[in-house]
């Protein structure tokens, strides 16, 4: 009878550690801020997990100073794609007015500078 509950025993030991060892990486994982996901794309995005040193203020203090140094022009001060100015200088009526007179050489010639 011993023999039994000692085996029983043995058993529910492995059973439980091979529990364990399966569920530590799940728990570890769980508190990062990418999680797997059994999606296309693999992982799923926390926010709320994420763990950062610096406060709002300092974040958008040092965004604000990037922005002044030029070292960011391609973004805004919302965080949105910086918009570039056109450079031509011309009206959107004066560009079309130029397309519709250019002759069938300078629209091929055109054309070929958009491929390259």
């Amino acid at each position: 009878m011993t023999a039994i509950r000692r085996s029983a025993f043995v058993s529910l030991t492995a059973s439980a550690a091979l529990a364990a060892a399966l569920a530590l990486p799940g728990l570890a994982a769980a508190s990062g801020y990418y999680h797997p996901a059994n999606n296309q794309a693999g992982v799923t995005v926390h926010p709320e997990h994420y763990q950062s040193s610096k406060t709002r203020e300092q974040v958008r203090a040092e965004t604000s100073q990037a922005l002044r140094n030029g070292d960011m022009g391609h973004v805004t001060e919302s965080g949105e794609p910086a918009v570039k100015p056109s450079t031509s200088g011309l009206t959107r009526e004066q560009v079309v007015g130029a397309l519709m007179s250019e002759t069938p050489q300078e629209r091929a010639a055109r054309l070929r500078s958009l491929q390259d």
